[in-house]
C-alpha cells in the first residue's frame, strides 16, 4: 500500500517513519556508537537506504556506495540454498550420510546432510570464539588442517539429540557442494546465485574482492582496525562479502522462487521442532512477527538479514564498527521500522574526576556466582575486569551506575555498603568489596 506520496513506504497499512530512523542513526553516530549500512525493501523494492558513521573512520580509509562488508554466517544461508538446488536436481539427498563424502569424520555414518544444515549434527565447532582462534587469522591454513581439527574435536552429542551451532558442519557442506559440482565455491556461487539476480557487489573471498570495509573498534578517542579472520579459512560458511541492498535482493529472490521451488523453501523454513534453526535458515521472532533469515559475525563485523513473508518486508544491516551491542542495535531499528515506542540509550561521555571514581575501586566477589570482579582506574576512566577475562571500560549512565554496552553489562555501585550489583542477560548478581 502507498500513500499519495509514492516515496513513503508502508508497513501493515502504516507508513514507515524514515525520519525517525534517520534521527536515531544520527544520534548513534554523534555518540561514536555505530558504523555501517542499512537497506529496507518493501514488496521487492528498496524503500530506505542509509550509510552511517563511515566519516568517523581514519582519514586514509577509502570507500564508495559499492564498498562491501564481511557478512559472516549469512554466507551459510546462501550455501544452504545452493545445496537444496542439488536436492531438487536429484544430485543430493537430505538423508545422505556424511560418510558418503567424508567417512573419516567421527559419527559420519549417523550424521545426515539435514543434520548438518539444521545444526543437529553434534559436530563441534572448529572456529569457536574469535579470541581463541589466532591460527585462523594470519594465513590460509588449508582444508587438511581444518578437517584434522574437526576429526580431533569429534562430536558432542548424537545426531538429532540437540541443536548446537556448528561451523564445522557448514565447512564440510561447502566442500560437499564443491565435490558434487567439481568446481570451486566462488564459481558455484556465481553460476547458481549471482547470475540469476542482480547482486553486483557480492563476492566470495576466492574472487579476491578489493572494495571491502575492514572492521574497527573504538579505543580512547578514535576508531582503529580490528584483526579479523583470513576468510580463506571459512569458505562457504563465513567468507562472503556483500552490501545490504544485495542481501535484500537475495532474500527477496529466494522467497520469489528464483533459486528454489516454493515447496523446497517451505521445507527450508519449516522448523516446528526447533526454536530457531530451520534447514539453513533462522527464525527470528520480533514480538508477533516472524522474520526468516540469518545473522553473521566475524571478529569485528556484524550483519543481519530478515524477511517477513506476510508483509513482504525485508531488512539488511551491516556493521563494521560498534560500541553499542549489535543485537540491541538491530532491535532498536526494528522497533523504529515497526513504529513502536523506543527509548534512546543514554551515552554520558562526560569525564568524572578521578577523585570521584576512587569510591568504586576494589576487588569484588559474590556468593551467588564463582566470579571475581576487579574495578580500577585507568587513563582517568573507570574499568572492570572479571576473573580470567579481558578488562573493559565503563561508561557512566547515571549516579553510581555504569555500563559496558558491547557485552550488555550494567554495574550499579552501592559505595556506602561496599557492594555492586551486576546485571547481564536478564540475570542479576550482588558482589561485596573486600
Amino acid at each position: 500500500m502507498k500513500s499519495e506520496d509514492d516515496n513513503i513506504p508502508y508497513l501493515n497499512g502504516k507508513a514507515i517513519n524514515t525520519q525517525k530512523i534517520d534521527d536515531f542513526l544520527n544520534y548513534m553516530v554523534q555518540n561514536n556508537q555505530e558504523i555501517g549500512s542499512i537497506s529496507i525493501f518493501r514488496n521487492g523494492t528498496e524503500v530506505y537506504k542509509r550509510n552511517f558513521g563511515q566519516k568517523l573512520l581514519p582519514a586514509n580509509v577509502t570507500y564508495d556506495q559499492n564498498t562491501g562488508y564481511q557478512i559472516g554466517s549469512i554466507s551459510k544461508m546462501i550455501t544452504a540454498v545452493m545445496l537444496l538446488q542439488l536436492v531438487e536436481k536429484g544430485k543430493l539427498n537430505l538423508s545422505d550420510q556424511l560418510s558418503k563424502f567424508y567417512p573419516e569424520i567421527p559419527n559420519a555414518k549417523k550424521i545426515t546432510i539435514k543434520n548438518m544444515l539444521n545444526h543437529t549434527s553434534g559436530l563441534t565447532d572448529y572456529v569457536g570464539k574469535p579470541g581463541d582462534n589466532n591460527w585462523l587469522f594470519d594465513k590460509p591454513v588449508g582444508d587438511k588442517a581444518i578437517i584434522d581439527t574437526i576429526k580431533k574435536n569429534g562430536v558432542s552429542f548424537q545426531p538429532g539429540a540437540k541443536t548446537r551451532y556448528s561451523n564445522s558442519a557448514y565447512f564440510l557442506l561447502s566442500r560437499i557442494l564443491e565435490k558434487i559440482h567439481n568446481k570451486p565455491y566462488h564459481v558455484i556461487l556465481k553460476e547458481n546465485i549471482l547470475d540469476k539476480v542482480t547482486m553486483p557487489d557480492t563476492f566470495s573471498v576466492l574472487d579476491n574482492p578489493k572494495n571491502i570495509f575492514k572492521s574497527y573498534e573504538f579505543k580512547k578517542d578514535s576508531w582503529v582496525e580490528v584483526k579479523d579472520f583470513d576468510f580463506h579459512n571459512c569458505i562457504g560458511l563465513g567468507d562472503i562479502t556483500s552490501t545490504p541492498k544485495d542481501l535484500n535482493v537475495f532474500i527477496n529472490a529466494l522467497f520469489d522462487g528464483k533459486f528454489i521451488k516454493k515447496e523446497t523453501l517451505d521445507m527450508m523454513i519449516s522448523n516446528k521442532e526447533e526454536k530457531f534453526f530451520g534447514t539453513g535458515i533462522m527464525k527470528m521472532p520480533f514480538y508477533n512477527i516472524i522474520y526468516y533469515g540469518h545473522g553473521g559475525d566475524t571478529a569485528g563485523s556484524h550483519s543481519t538479514l530478515g524477511y517477513d513473508p506476510n508483509d513482504q518486508l525485508s531488512y539488511a544491516i551491516t556493521i563494521n564498527g560498534q560500541n553499542f551491542a549489535h543485537n540491541r542495535f538491530y532491535i532498536a531499528l526494528l522497533n523504529l521500522i515497526h513504529n513502536r515506542d523506543y527509548k534512546y540509550p543514554v551515552f554520558n561521555n562526560a569525564k568524572i574526576p578521578v577523585a570521584q571514581l576512587e569510591k568504586y575501586v576494589g576487588d569484588y566477589s559474590s556468593k551467588d556466582i564463582d566470579l571475581r570482579v576487579k574495578v580500577f582506574i585507568k587513563d582517568e576512566g573507570l574499568y572492570a575486569q572479571a576473573s580470567n577475562q579481558a578488562e573493559f571500560p565503563l561508561t557512566v549512565t547515571e549516579k553510581d551506575q555504569f555500563t559496558f554496552d558491547k557485552a550488555g553489562i550494567k554495574l550499579d555501585f552501592i559505595p556506602e555498603k561496599n557492594q555492586l550489583k551486576l546485571t547481564q542477560g536478564g540475570k542479576t548478581f550482588f558482589f561485596n568489596r573486600k
